[in-house]
């Protein structure tokens, strides 16, 4: 039966994305925003990386019928200020009756044959072992960081272990740094930077060109984003914020976050602006690039994986308390000689992979698209 399976991207079999959706659907335990037609196709077909084709990987029958499919997105990776041929992973599922045949294996051999260097997020156990087994690196955590600006109506969000929290006020921790001589504004369109020629040297990293910033955080079809520029002392960095309201609780997700390290150096000073502006309860951070975590460590933000005496919930939609309260890192690269396994080095952030994807309970509550 195997000989008969073809392995391959989506465009190359000619398949509608309709019936991609609705594998989806059918196959995935529980509702799945790629179901929805609309965020399909802005996921995986008007990526800029993707020229309008549909790099998913598929294992299709002898009668072209999907029977596995692994999420992709072409996208370029700097390693060592070299461009590589990347992709990102996302949502692999395979038919139930064709579990345990091999077939997931063949679609990791494929896709390795195809790029440089693949990365995936979430990684349930069953498709862990799988990984491991075919030369991934697997990492438990995806470093997490918030900051608690305002304790009010965050009651069914978090938990304490110390009671004096209770009185936690951000108002009375001195400030560590300030600096009147930056400035820093809302980007649009036309304004818009790419920094990839000043981040090659410092860090590996998934390419932040300017049609793909547009792509992502422009022309998103359910999330609205603000893009800010910082300059300080000559040096610019870009950042990427999203709000949400949940039962009262103001949230903002830092997204993004990318530059000359001088100016990123006055972020968390820059985010207590924001906050304080906007009323904002908590702003949660992902990032694997360790100098970047240094400066919120130093700024009084929270690590999910390092202090437990405050929790933040990390799945709102709807609220549940999941462990560990971050998530997952598969890795792989071609070239193993190379500094793409020194994370001190990686940067891997809430705007890259399917880390900050709206959920199917988030289009529910506040769209009717289907």
């Amino acid at each position: 039966m195997n000989n008969k399976i073809r392995i391959n991207f989506s465009y190359k079999f000619n398949l509608n994305s309709d019936k991609i959706c609705e594998f989806y659907k059918k196959n995935w335990d529980k509702d799945i925003i790629l179901g929805n037609k609309m965020f399909y196709k802005w996921n995986f077909i008007e990526n800029p990386f993707n020229l309008k084709k549909d790099y998913n990987c598929l294992a299709v029958d002898e009668s072209n019928n999907i029977i596995g499919i692994m999420g992709l997105s072409l996208r370029d990776f700097f390693l060592e200020e070299k461009k590589m041929k990347g992709a990102e992973l996302t949502t692999w599922v395979l038919d139930k009756n064709y579990r345990g045949k091999g077939i997931g294996k063949k679609m990791l051999i494929f896709l390795k044959k195809k790029f440089d260097i693949l990365v995936g997020s979430g990684i349930t156990d069953e498709a862990k072992s799988v990984y491991l087994l075919n030369d991934f690196t697997y990492l438990k955590h995806i470093p997490r960081f918030f900051k608690i600006y305002n304790i009010k109506n965050m009651e069914k969000y978090i938990r304490l272990k110390c009671e004096g929290i209770k009185q936690y006020d951000v108002s009375l921790i001195k400030e560590k740094f300030i600096n009147d001589s930056y400035k820093f504004d809302e980007v649009s369109k036309k304004s818009l930077l790419c920094l990839d020629d000043f981040q090659k040297k410092d860090f590996n990293f998934f390419s932040k060109s300017k049609k793909w910033l547009i792509w992502r955080y422009f022309n998103h079809p359910f999330f609205n984003y603000i893009i800010y520029c910082i300059e300080n002392n000559n040096k610019k960095a870009i950042f990427v914020m999203r709000f949400d309201v949940i039962s009262k609780m103001k949230i903002g997700y830092l997204v993004d976050a990318f530059g000359d390290i001088e100016a990123i150096g006055i972020l968390p000073h820059i985010l207590n602006k924001i906050a304080k502006r906007n009323k904002i309860n908590v702003i949660e951070f992902y990032s694997t690039y360790g100098l970047f975590n240094s400066i919120f460590v130093s700024n009084n933000w929270i690590s999910t994986i390092d202090d437990d005496h405050i929790k933040f919930m990390n799945r709102l939609y709807p609220p549940k308390w999941v462990e560990p309260a971050t998530t997952s890192l598969i890795l792989w690269c071609k070239h193993k000689n190379t500094s793409f396994y020194n994370f001190s080095k990686l940067y891997i952030n809430k705007s890259d992979l399917d880390l900050d994807r709206p959920s199917a309970g988030f289009i529910k509550l506040n769209f009717n698209s289907t």
